[in-house]
């Protein structure tokens, strides 16, 4: 019924492909009822009768008095002047009001909805890293942590992130595996670090495959080392590194550390422990028994001694260990006869041995791995004495070492 371009045009000025129908339709052929305009255009009487309301409304349909209503539409050409005319007020109108409408638009405060900043970025490669390392410790407000392993302490004194930590008057904490092949790195930190009032180091045990590689800044940033398993080497420049400010993942992060650092010891201790090697809390001699010596004299020879082991020998051979434990559990309960009862009978085989010269923690694990209470302590093969957990802990043996949780 409706001509495209006519259409299109009037469209523009503001009405429904409907009203446009039912407007042509009246101006081309004249007055109609309702109901013969909805028979003609096939449109729902009901809604005839609104739409014919709304160009009413527009000035584009007049109706008569008479019933039924006949509706007659406003000539073309009167009402294209019509429209041209609205739209001309309602740009002069905008015109007039532009300065009113311009000061209310900027007495307007929204607040804008708080975007997620958080990003994830790969460093690849050991120089950016440290490199980002470096501008995070220049950037820290508060604190500063780090957990790294036995060479990494080693990589960051290489690097210049040592002096760079400590030349900062921020909080610094340093979980790190200190051991006998970075012990060289260590002294030639300590007196730099001791320096720095709010710098502190504490030792910690990871095994290599799960040692975690970890900085944190202001509890803002991070970055996860991730590389697969832990470099030996010292020169190659090959890691991977996930930089990132997404505070959650951080807070995981932090409380890893916060825990870790619960459970590790003071750095000051660890050296001592290292330095004072077993052989400062064994007992030498060893007091040796023959296998085939009667029960009788392994007792007298513990209360000439004063000592709760002996060391059971066959020929030249160690053969085993014999504890106050053993004789209360295998003689005197049972009740058997101390003259006819031997060592050999009574003893704990294999003995289990450790080199003199293996640090006091190392000791410690190895007792808690057996669960046993003494240790052997050998030297080339040949044993020189008996190390017991109470002589570690002795104070006045090894000082320093009463506070070693096991």
């Amino acid at each position: 019924m409706t001509h495209e371009p006519i259409s299109k045009a009037l469209i523009d000025f503001g009405l429904t492909d409907r009203q446009l129908e039912i407007y042509l339709f009246l101006a081309k052929v004249g007055s109609y009822t309702a109901s013969h305009l909805s028979i003609a255009s096939n449109i729902h009487r009901t809604e005839v009768y609104q739409i014919l309301k709304e160009l009413q409304k527009k000035g584009l349909v007049e109706s008569t008095l008479e019933f039924p209503k006949r509706f007659t539409a406003l000539p073309f050409e009167r009402a294209l002047d019509f429209l041209i005319k609205s739209k001309k007020d309602e740009v002069e109108y905008l015109e007039k009001d532009k300065d009113r409408l311009l000061s209310l638009w900027k007495s307007i405060e929204v607040r804008k909805p708080e975007t997620s900043s958080e990003k994830f970025m790969l460093l690849k490669g050991r120089d950016r890293i440290y490199s980002k390392i470096s501008q995070m410790i220049e950037e820290t407000d508060n604190e500063f942590w780090i957990i790294t392993t036995a060479l990494g302490i080693s990589r960051l004194e290489t690097v210049g992130l040592i002096d760079a930590i400590v030349k900062r008057n921020v909080q610094f904490r340093i979980l790190t595996s200190i051991s006998s092949e970075n012990m060289a790195t260590v002294r030639r930190m300590r007196s730099a670090i001791e320096t720095h009032p709010m710098l502190e180091v504490r030792h910690v045990e990871f095994g290599v495959k799960l040692f975690p590689r970890i900085v944190i800044k202001d509890g803002e940033e991070a970055i996860l080392f991730i590389t697969h398993k832990e470099d030996r080497s010292i020169t190659r420049r090959e890691d991977t590194g996930l930089w990132t400010d997404c505070r959650p993942f951080i807070n995981t992060l932090a409380a890893f550390f916060e825990k870790i650092w619960v459970d590790s010891i003071d750095w000051h201790m660890r050296i001592s422990m290292i330095e004072r090697r077993l052989r400062c809390a064994m007992r030498s001699p060893a007091v040796n028994v023959l296998s085939s010596d009667p029960v009788s004299i392994v007792v007298d020879k513990m209360v000439e001694n004063d000592i709760g082991a002996v060391i059971v020998t066959s020929g030249q051979k160690y053969v085993g260990i014999i504890t106050e434990s053993d004789i209360l559990k295998r003689v005197l309960k049972p009740q058997r006869n101390l003259e006819a009862t031997y060592a050999e009978d009574i003893m704990t085989s294999p003995i289990v041995t450790i080199e003199y010269d293996y640090d006091l923690t190392d000791a410690l694990k190895l007792m808690q791995k057996k669960r046993i209470r003494r240790l052997a302590i050998a030297k080339n093969g040949t044993l020189i004495g008996i190390l017991t957990e109470r002589r570690i802990l002795n104070a006045q043996v090894c000082p320093g070492l009463v506070k070693i949780s096991i």
